[in-house]
């Protein structure tokens, strides 16, 4: 077994030569001496200049362009109303459901709808595409600040060290990067510019001292900033997801679209899904990533998004413990 901070490593004990490497520190010198020594750190500290409302103005943005109020008949009556009044005519219980419907029909015709704008399908599809273009970019920009700061390393040499306290903190950071090679893979980020370690970073997103562990020199500062690029990036891998629907679920075209070469296949395809698209741009986050986590990996790992209805309701079960809440979905 390994001496010092972790009970059993295997990477380090399968073969003799990596035991060499392993520190004689004292054990309770163990807490990230290079961050004790007060390496210059400013080049791990830049931060990422993406703000975290990134993904919600993005969102806004897209349903101010392609969505409009619903235009609603004033004097539309509740569907089945003849038949339930009727059945109200006859008995108190059914006169009293009928009013009960009666509200909940008038609070729903008073819902701010929405629906898409009067636009051609080849106009929706260009919008779509560019738009996921600077999804895509940001995606990128994100996980080349992930990658870069967990490999960083301090350039200077810390003011006051001795030569042993450089060698000690040196030998403790060689130690803790081979055994976060067994947890986590950042050399490529991917088989290619599409792919990314989305495992490893809902790890790093849930238990943030990983980040430590995986780079001893980052302090408290760089720890967060790392935690909130993370937290970004996930949340454009759900509206990368959500792009996947509305392109090619959708509009019914290829991952690769010619934004002008729109066929009349895909103009009926979009003629009969405006109900379904419209729905899905209307869908955002309104609760905060940060409170709930585990929500967000939830969406990451399921490939979907939580509508605002379904937030309202897991709202209500978890402040007022016992009240009953319906949600309508199919």
């Amino acid at each position: 077994k390994a001496v010092g901070w972790y009970p059993h490593c295997p990477r380090l004990t399968d073969v003799e030569r990596r035991e060499l490497w392993v520190p004689t520190i004292p054990r309770k010198e163990s807490d990230k001496m290079e961050r004790r020594l007060g390496f210059e750190s400013s080049p791990l500290l830049k931060k990422h200049p993406t703000s975290s409302r990134f993904v919600a103005e993005f969102e806004a943005r897209l349903k101010e362009e392609l969505l409009r109020p619903m235009h609603q008949t004033v004097d539309a009556e509740m569907p089945n109303r003849g038949r339930l009044q009727r059945a109200a005519d006859e008995s108190r219980l059914a006169e009293r459901f009928l009013g009960e419907l009666q509200e909940s029909w008038d609070a729903f015709r008073q819902e701010g709808r929405l629906e898409l704008v009067d636009r051609s399908a080849t106009e929706i599809i260009r919008f779509l595409v560019t738009q996921r273009g600077e999804c895509q970019r940001e995606w990128r920009e994100c996980l080349s600040y992930i990658v870069t700061t967990l490999r960083a390393t301090p350039v200077e040499k810390p003011c006051g060290a001795t030569e042993a306290e450089l060698r000690a903190a040196e030998v403790l950071g060689v130690f803790e990067r081979l055994h976060a090679a067994g947890e986590i893979r950042f050399a490529s980020g991917g088989k290619s510019d599409d792919e990314a370690p989305l495992r490893n970073l809902l790890e790093l997103f849930l238990e943030r001292d990983r980040i430590a562990r995986l780079n001893p020199f980052l302090q408290e500062d760089a720890i967060l900033e790392v935690h909130r690029v993370v937290r970004l990036f996930l949340e454009l891998e759900v509206l990368r997801e959500k792009f996947a629907r509305l392109i090619v679920q959708l509009c019914g075209v290829s991952d690769d679209i010619d934004a002008g070469a729109v066929t009349p296949e895909v103009e009926r395809v979009v003629a009969r899904n405006r109900g379904e698209i419209a729905r899905d741009l209307e869908s955002v986050r309104t609760w905060d990533s940060a409170d709930h986590p585990e929500w967000l990996a939830f969406e990451v790992e399921r490939r979907l998004q939580i509508r605002p209805q379904q937030y309202d309701i897991a709202r209500v079960c978890i402040e007022e413990p016992g009240a009953i809440a319906q949600l309508n979905m199919g």
